[in-house]
């Protein structure tokens, strides 16, 4: 043969990857968005800390 049929390109292996990917970008962003929530409800009780101490008595 002139010309050797050229494989085509792994799709399941890409589909894997592709999967991994975002399972990879699903975690980091529970990961991110529970150490927000977590400074969010430290600064909730701040403020609240700072809204008795000036109330007027």
């Amino acid at each position: 043969m002139a010309h050797p049929p050229i494989p085509l390109p792994k799709v399941k292996k890409r589909a894997r990857d592709e999967g991994e990917r975002l399972d990879a970008a699903k975690r980091s962003i529970v990961e991110e968005t529970g150490k927000q929530r977590v400074l969010l409800i430290e600064k909730e009780q701040e403020l609240e800390r700072l809204k008795k101490e000036s109330k007027p008595q």
